[in-house]
C-alpha cells in the first residue's frame, strides 16, 4: 500500500467514526425524549385513575345513602 492509500483509507475511517458518534448522539438524544414523554404519560394515567377511583369513591357513597333513604322511606 502507498503513504498516499493509507492516508486516504485512515481519513475516510476518522469521517465514518465522527458519523457514527454523531448519530449515537441523535440516538440518545431521541432516547431521552421518548423517556421524557413516557414518564409524562404515566403521571398523565396515574392522575386519571386516581380522579376515577374518587368518582368511584363518591358515588359508591352517593349509593349507599340513597339505599338508606329508601330504606327509611318503606319503613315509615
Amino acid at each position: 500500500m502507498s503513504n498516499g492509500n493509507s492516508e486516504e483509507m485512515l481519513a475516510q475511517l476518522i469521517k465514518m467514526v465522527g458519523s457514527l458518534q454523531v448519530e449515537f448522539k441523535e440516538m440518545k438524544e431521541r432516547q431521552i425524549q421518548s423517556e421524557v414523554k413516557s414518564e409524562e404519560r404515566h403521571e398523565e394515567l396515574l392522575r386519571t385513575i386516581h380522579s376515577i377511583k374518587a368518582d368511584q369513591d363518591y358515588i359508591w357513597q352517593k349509593a349507599v345513602r340513597n339505599e338508606r333513604e329508601i330504606e327509611k322511606l318503606k319503613n315509615k
